[in-house]
């Protein structure tokens, strides 16, 4: 073979096996690539797997934070504490409370909550939260003001406040401190509000009338005959006596000695030494003063009484029910007590419950007849005693001094009566230097008076009247941090402070609501008043919300804590934060 075909056979054979090794080549690579693409099919299917996994989960998130609202609007807020779990949709759920902070260990409002829902499904795990608060949106600012009857004013005098604001009007002299804003309806003066769900709370607050149509009606407050009289000695002047003419004259006077130079013995005597003969003809009397003799009473007194013979001198005592206008007779000048005696006697007279009253006065009348004869000479009174019977007032609900346990049934003297935690009267009740004991209610349709005394928490005040706090050593309350601590109040006529502090919440469903003079209030005031007057060096730490208006002179209000009251009979709905959702 030749050297030419042999190179060609070699050649031959080599592009053969170069083809050979093309083909394997390119079957390696699609062989790499299919391994690649199944890989590719099974992650993509895998991912698509977990997406859906991951939509259920947060399905179930919500799901599981809808069930906890279920359970806080019912009142079931308690369950959630404990916390609530289920399965669905192939999955778990956890719903939980937490109190005290948020996601981020951030702490929260005494009243803001935050529930976190939790949910797995497979290998997907979710979690979000919500932030309740257990007042409605309004609450959530340190003031709100509604403005409901457009003429209504937010006022603001050498005062500051820390938190939001919103008025329904102009807020032009509003100012609240940095990081904070003036709201309301249409921007003007302010910012604009966009939330939609910002407006006076629609309270429920038939439970107040529920508790005070349950309370005792109001009654007079009792009262007691007097023993108190008043005694006329004359020795320091005639005491308020006047002396008065009838007919021709009057020789009336403070004397030491009788007619005829003899002394009585007592000091001074109110009388006259003339029967006629002395000084000629007389017609005149002695008066008192007016004195009480409602219910009746005694009159007592000394005398002395020497006449002309054949009743030609004549004395009398009298008594006028309205004040002298008109008089009546209680010994005439026939009484044989008139005879003569130049010694002291003493009698006594009776006034008639019935006709006795609080502009009453007696008399002592004297009438000579004529100018002539006799020889008996005066007639003087003294020590005249009269009552002062009118029935005293008594305050059976003026409690002074008393520690008071609302958890005891009893009966404070007179007065109040506790019965199953409830206090009540018929009649104001008024609290001086007392400790007041929860847990319990003091209900009254009369008006409620605290003065420098203390109320520990855990108890409701509702009145039909006024609730009036006065003093710096009256304490409401020790907190807002739980009910244990606060105390509710409801009044319907008027709620002030005067100094002093209260903590908890107040429901003003009075024409007046008024904190003044260094009071000190903590939580959420609440006042269907036409106005709110906030003054004179005095400080709000919570909420102020007015279906009217505002006014701020020298004091602050600063956003703060509320007591937390998810569960309650007060009319109060908690509400979800607006924003408040979150996946983390």
């Amino acid at each position: 073979m030749s050297i030419e075909k042999k190179y060609y056979t070699f050649i031959k054979d080599q592009r053969g096996f170069a083809m050979t090794s093309t083909t394997m080549f390119i079957f390696i690579v699609i062989s790499i690539f299919a391994i690649y693409l199944t890989r590719f099919a099974l992650t993509s299917q895998k991912s698509s797997a977990y997406l859906i996994q991951d939509i259920r989960a947060r399905n179930l998130v919500q799901t599981g934070l809808d069930i906890g609202l279920v359970k806080t609007d019912e009142g079931n807020y308690g369950q959630l504490l404990q916390g609530i779990s289920g399965s669905l949709n192939h999955g778990n759920y956890l719903v939980t409370i937490n109190e005290s902070s948020d996601e981020l260990n951030n702490s929260l409002y005494a009243h803001h909550s935050m529930l976190v829902g939790q949910a797995t499904i497979g290998e997907v795990q979710k979690k979000a939260r919500l932030i309740l608060s257990a007042y409605p949106n309004a609450f959530n600012l340190a003031a709100f003001g509604k403005n409901v009857n457009g003429s209504s004013s937010f006022s603001m005098s050498s005062s500051s406040i820390d938190g939001d604001v919103y008025f329904n009007g102009n807020t032009g002299s509003v100012s609240v401190n940095q990081g904070h804003y003036v709201y309301n309806e249409n921007g003007v003066s302010g910012v604009q509000s966009l939330d939609s769900d910002l407006d006076f709370p629609n309270l429920d607050l038939s439970y107040f009338d529920i508790l005070l149509d349950n309370a005792p009606n109001v009654e007079s407050n009792s009262t007691t005959n007097s023993s108190t009289t008043i005694t006329y000695d004359f020795e320091d002047g005639n005491q308020g006596w006047t002396e008065h003419v009838v007919s021709w004259r009057e020789t009336w006077g403070r004397r030491t000695t009788n007619g005829r130079g003899n002394s009585f013995g007592t000091g001074h005597a109110l009388g006259t030494i003339n029967n006629g003969r002395v000084y000629g003809a007389e017609h005149s009397y002695v008066m008192s003063p007016v004195f009480d003799a409602t219910g009746g009473g005694t009159i007592s007194f000394n005398y002395w009484a020497n006449n002309e013979g054949g009743n030609w001198d004549r004395e009398y005592l009298e008594i006028s029910y309205n004040g002298g206008s008109s008089w009546a007779t209680l010994i005439n000048y026939t009484d044989g007590r008139w005879s003569n005696s130049w010694s002291k006697k003493s009698t006594s007279v009776n006034i008639s419950s019935v006709k006795g009253n609080s502009n009453t006065r007696i008399r002592f009348r004297f009438n000579t007849v004529d100018g002539c004869c006799g020889n008996n000479l005066s007639f003087f009174v003294d020590n005249v005693t009269v009552p002062s019977s009118a029935p005293e007032f008594v305050d059976h609900g003026d409690l002074d001094g008393l520690t008071i346990n609302l958890g005891v049934n009893q009966s404070i003297g007179e007065g109040p009566t506790i019965q199953n935690g409830v206090m009540t009267f018929t009649n104001k009740i008024t609290f001086t230097n007392c400790t007041i004991l929860g847990p319990g209610k003091i209900i009254n349709k009369e008006s409620i008076h605290f003065i420098n005394s203390t109320l520990g928490g855990n108890v409701e005040i509702v009145t039909e009247d006024s609730l009036i706090i006065k003093g710096s050593s009256s304490i409401l309350g020790s907190g807002v941090f739980g009910m244990s601590q606060s105390v509710v109040a409801y009044s319907e006529d008027y709620f002030g402070m005067d100094d002093g502090e209260f903590n908890g919440i107040v429901f003003s469903n009075s024409p007046k609501t008024e904190i003044k003079n260094s009071a000190q209030f903590n939580g959420a005031l609440v006042s269907l008043s036409s106005n709110v007057d906030i003054i004179n060096n005095s400080q709000v730490n919570g909420s102020v919300i007015s279906n009217y208006g505002i006014n701020l002179t020298n004091s602050t209000i600063t956003k703060g804590d509320l007591t937390p009251v998810f569960t309650n009979n007060f009319g109060i709905k908690p509400q979800v934060l607006p924003g408040s959702y979150k996946e983390f």
